[in-house]
């Protein structure tokens, strides 16, 4: 079938501009067999079919080529090339290819060879591409910021239609952070972006990954309606309240304890502003109440702050590390807050906002 046998108003009758001109991006490469379209056998189109790809010569050069021409460009680490997806079926039809890596196609790579044959790799070529299409930006560190979502090659903001905090806690556990205690933000809260939105994001709160959930790309959304997130990394448990408690810190995929050597007004002042307690009034948060001793080892020690930091990320070298200290209890923080007699209008929502949410998600 061609263009021109489908349905139109007639050639040269349109009420169109230029700035509305459509564009179209072939698929030439594609992965099948995995469990979505980030993995699986990797497939080039070829004189009017996709064909199976030979494994000999296909290293990380060539993943990172196919993952970029997908969409799924990573800068973080390789990919992964040792997931076995089986054997398609019909002959090879590429093979030998040889990339540098940074090409943007398959097609850029030297004398990659389309041929009909077979080849002495058992699998065929296979990718397993490493990409978040989920980033957070402009905020204090890695943990927070406006959200942009990697959406047809581009990415696009998000609109605070329907946005809550199941939609936060997909993107937290998404970028490594834990999902429980997630808070999501309206109103541009950590400034407007640019380019396309997408809009009426609803996640269930349980997706592997944030383009899972239901969204769509047609909006009539303003950037000063883009979506945030406040990924929980800092909570402080056993205490009565969330201003209270021992103080844990989440590092690869887990909260853990940490050891009181060291740890003095100036790291505590950094967790309570960090938990959106923030004392002006110049009055230290209590660090000498003793909530007890967690269990598990201690994972971080020797933190060094200047106490003006906005997170613990933030001060001079924090050893993540497992082990044990000589502290007896572990680090523990009562942080002080304004009162609500003597604060003003605007200090007073936002203590009670704090208040609410982080009593909300307290893991007591």
């Amino acid at each position: 079938m061609a263009l021109a046998e489908c349905s139109h108003l007639g050639w040269g009758k349109d009420n169109c501009k230029h700035d509305e001109d459509a564009s179209v991006i072939c698929k030439v490469v594609t992965l099948v067999g995995g469990s979505n379209s980030m993995e699986g056998r990797v497939m080039v189109w070829h004189n009017g079919s996709f064909g199976r790809v030979c494994p000999d010569g296909f290293g990380q050069e060539e993943a990172h080529v196919v993952c970029r021409q997908l969409g799924f460009n990573n800068d973080g680490g390789d990919h992964d090339i040792n997931v076995d997806f089986g054997k398609g079926s019909g002959p090879i039809l590429v093979s030998n290819i040889n990339c540098k890596g940074n090409e943007s196609y398959l097609s850029n790579c030297k004398r990659p060879e389309y041929r009909i044959g077979e080849c002495s790799g058992t699998p065929d070529a296979s990718v397993v591409c490493k990409f978040v299409p989920v980033r957070l930006v402009n905020g204090s560190g890695s943990h927070e910021g406006r959200v942009e979502v990697f959406d047809r090659r581009e990415w696009k903001t998000v609109c605070d239609d329907y946005w809550d905090d199941k939609d936060a806690s997909v993107v937290c556990r998404q970028l490594g952070y834990s999902g429980t205690g997630a808070i999501s933000k309206h109103r541009a809260y950590f400034g407007e972006g640019r380019g396309n939105i997408v809009t009426q994001v609803q996640c269930n709160g349980n997706e592997e990954y944030f383009t899972d959930c239901k969204y769509s790309s047609v909006s009539s959304c303003g950037h000063n309606r883009d979506s945030s997130v406040i990924c929980k990394v800092v909570t402080l448990v056993g205490g009565s309240n969330s201003m209270e408690g021992r103080v844990m810190v989440w590092h690869n995929g887990s909260f853990g304890r940490v050891c009181p050597d060291g740890f003095g007004q100036e790291e505590a002042h950094v967790v309570c502003r960090q938990l959106g307690f923030n004392n002006n009034e110049g009055v230290d948060p209590d660090i000498n109440v003793d909530f007890g001793k967690g269990s598990g080892p201690i994972l971080v020690s020797n933190i060094n702050c200047k106490g003006n930091e906005s997170s613990l990320s933030n001060c001079k070298r924090p050893e993540f590390r497992i082990g044990e200290c000589s502290g007896t209890s572990d680090v523990s923080v009562v942080c002080k807050c304004k009162s609500i007699e003597t604060v003003t209008s605007h200090s007073y929502r936002t203590y009670i906002n704090n208040l609410f949410v982080y009593r909300s998600f307290n893991l007591n």
